[in-house]
């Protein structure tokens, strides 16, 4: 008479689980034993992550394209949170001295360190474009390509100066986040910007008029149009 044993063994294998049924039978006598084995495969369940999949990031927000109606610029540029304008009364000069503005003044850099702005009754910034318009003809002075004015006489694009601007003395501002704005200026001539990814957009709702500035270049908006009369800049903008 045969005497059989069955037994299981269970083994850990590329994330399985192996059950091996091993069923020995042996005969009476000096007969040779037979040994069978059966093996199934158990999944096991999925380990827990520390990193559970989520889902993907929103894109960042897009700001009017070109040719936009002024009261949709500034209806987009007025729904960003309000950044506190009392946290961007000082700038960092380059050699590492801070030094405090005025009343009414601030100072702010984009997260890229790509756009770096000064505000006190006009915008004054400097970017970092990837194709800076060259010197014109007309144009005297040291060459900064990157200088973007923004003010009550329009929108100019690089600057020939004599000495430098005045955000070289005063520095640059703290960062000014993606997704927040910022105001400052009077009733009458009051700016505010918004900056995300894309660049930063300012208006100007008493004028009509509005800017995009980012290393791709500026696009104005509102009223103005280009204008011959460029000074001592590359390229001028008027209402």
């Amino acid at each position: 008479m045969r005497a059989c044993r069955v037994r299981t063994t269970l083994r850990l294998l590329g994330g399985s689980v192996m059950a091996l049924l091993l069923a020995s039978c042996s005969p009476s006598g000096n007969q040779p034993k037979l040994t069978i084995t059966s093996m199934v495969t158990v999944a096991s369940a999925p380990a827990a992550s520390d990193n559970p999949p989520t889902s993907s990031s929103a894109a960042a927000p897009e700001p009017p394209s070109p040719g936009a109606a002024f009261d949709q610029v500034a209806a987009w540029v007025e729904s960003a949170p309000e950044a506190a304008a009392s946290n961007y009364r000082t700038g960092t000069d380059y050699e590492g001295k801070k030094h405090s503005l005025d009343h009414g003044e601030l100072a702010f850099t984009s997260p890229s360190q790509k756009i770096t702005c000064y505000g006190s009754g006009g915008l004054y910034c400097s970017v970092d474009f990837q194709n800076p318009l060259p010197k014109p003809p007309t144009a005297y002075g040291n060459w900064l390509p990157g200088i973007v004015i923004f003010s009550d006489d329009g929108l100019h694009i690089g600057q020939g100066r004599g000495d430098p601007p005045t955000f070289y003395f005063t520095g640059n501002g703290p960062e000014l986040p993606y997704g927040q704005k910022i105001s400052f200026g009077e009733d009458g001539n009051r700016y505010t910007c918004r900056m995300e990814q894309s660049g930063l957009t300012c208006v100007n709702k008493a004028q009509g008029s509005g800017a995009l500035l980012s290393d791709q270049g500026v696009v104005p908006y509102g009223c103005l149009r280009e204008s011959a009369e460029v000074g001592n800049s590359a390229k001028a903008y008027k209402c």
